[in-house]
């Protein structure tokens, strides 16, 4: 008798970074759900993003590919000779849906609809006059004054607190809703679907008017709400904030917006564990989030320390199998891991299983962004519906669950850090013969040497 095939749902949070999570750093109370649902997952302790920020990663993420396998694209080049997991799955009989909360990234435009019968981006769902506003201050910043973007940026403030609504993308209940009624009228299994969450992304709206600084008084609710709003812009514009106050409140938004991921999320799981118990579940993000920890906020495409590509990532089986897994691995295995739910061997996908296989390859260990490619010029490749972003140089990182090596191929950069003794990268002991582990120093100038 031939095994049932399971469902497969990839859920994916933009932004979440691991040590925001209980489950990774318990003095942090943002994710009760995800918590507890981890008490029956598979744990991955030291999972990393391949690249960072969102429109290079989910590359590396759908292809199973290392990161700028094709270019410095924004998405996924269109050629046949490249396979996403979604195409895999489909030629195998899968039914295959995307439900995603508007992210400008990962439109359809960007080759990520590639083997889904349904891809809802959540572009109809979008605010068109936020997005036409935001794209005229992006233009505004190309050839105006500072004064002049000042005054843009004051009124786009005014108007996201009076008369906008302060979404700037789908809201996870309303996901969550959309996604329901679907199945609802589409019962066919097996089904990979996929969805993405925004709602703890920048500019962090997600629970300003539920969970923000709940704990203190009226006015200082108001006040520390008032600053938000107030340094939201510059802070994003300079990509750091004003001061550690102003860092506070950030952090607090974003924990904020997080406790309602972390709602919606767990809404979604128990709605289809109970309809389809014979469901894989994966859980993730994309890429973390800084705060000032290394002189930046936001997660623009700068440096490959932890709090930007350090992620969570549970899986759970119908099982219910609980484990925890020290091992580095990437995202990039997420294509190789889905596959092999589904019983696809797949040889063209990098990575490995992380579910059945016992030792990972070092292409767990690489990750690689545009050095000095920060947010606001990926964003106007994006509004200029450009697709590949040239001009820059790649910076690299080699990370196990101890040690960090970041390299700029050129030399600019070159960094080495004891992630045991030293977890939040402070110092880098790369002129210390002593310290540094030759070998992984080594892995890493081979793979980029091939590149």
């Amino acid at each position: 008798m031939s095994v049932k095939k399971p469902n497969i749902v990839f859920i994916t949070i933009d932004s979440l970074r691991a040590d925001f999570v209980g489950i990774y750093n318990k003095n942090e109370k943002n994710t009760p759900f995800l918590d507890a649902f981890a008490q029956k997952s598979l744990v991955f302790t030291n999972a990393i993003a391949p690249a960072n920020p969102t429109f290079f990663c989910y590359c590396s993420i759908m292809t199973g590919t290392l990161p700028f396998a094709f270019g410095n694209y924004l998405g996924i080049p269109n050629n046949k000779k490249i396979k996403t997991i979604a195409e895999v799955l489909k030629s195998s009989g899968y039914n295959t849906y995307a439900f995603l909360a508007d992210s400008p990234a990962l439109y359809s435009m960007y080759g990520y609809d590639r083997g889904f019968d349904v891809y809802d981006d959540g572009y109809e769902d979008s605010s068109k006059i936020y997005h036409a506003f935001l794209e005229f201050l992006f233009r505004l910043r190309e050839k105006t004054p500072e004064v002049m973007i000042n005054i843009g940026e004051s009124i786009h403030t005014l108007l996201k607190a009076t008369f906008l609504s302060p979404n700037h993308a789908v809201k996870g209940d309303k996901l969550n809703q959309k996604v329901i009624q679907f199945l609802g009228t589409n019962k066919k299994e097996p089904f990979f679907l996929w969805l993405h969450y925004m709602d703890n992304h920048l500019p962090y709206f997600g629970g300003l008017n539920k969970n923000f600084f709940r704990s203190k008084n009226l006015i200082q609710r108001i006040t520390n709400k008032f600053i938000f709003y107030k340094e939201l812009a510059p802070s994003l514009r300079r990509m750091r904030t004003k001061n550690k106050k102003t860092t506070e409140i950030f952090k607090e938004a974003y924990r904020s917006s997080i406790k309602n991921t972390d709602a919606y999320v767990g809404s979604v799981i128990q709605s289809l564990k109970n309809t389809y118990p014979n469901t894989v579940f994966i859980v993730t993000s994309d890429h973390g989030e800084a705060f000032m920890d290394h002189g930046v906020v936001g997660h623009g495409a700068l440096s490959l320390y932890n709090e930007l590509i350090r992620i969570p990532l549970l899986i759970h089986l119908p099982s219910e199998k609980s484990k925890i897994i020290a091992e580095t691995v990437s995202l990039i295995s997420i294509a190789k891991t889905i596959a092999g739910s589904a019983g696809i061997t797949t040889p063209q996908f990098k990575g490995n299983d992380l579910i059945s296989d016992q030792k990972f390859s070092t292409d767990n260990n690489i990750s690689c962004i545009l050095y000095k490619c920060l947010s606001p010029n990926i964003h106007l490749g994006i509004l200029d519906n450009e697709t590949e972003i040239k001009g820059y140089n790649k910076l690299w990182s080699f990370t196990t669950p101890n040690e960090k090596y970041i390299l700029e191929k050129d030399g600019e950069i070159e960094e080495y850090y004891h992630l045991s003794s030293d977890p939040f990268e402070k110092k880098n002991l790369m002129n210390d013969t002593r310290e540094k582990n030759i070998k992984i120093i080594k892995s890493l100038r081979k793979i980029i040497g091939k590149r």
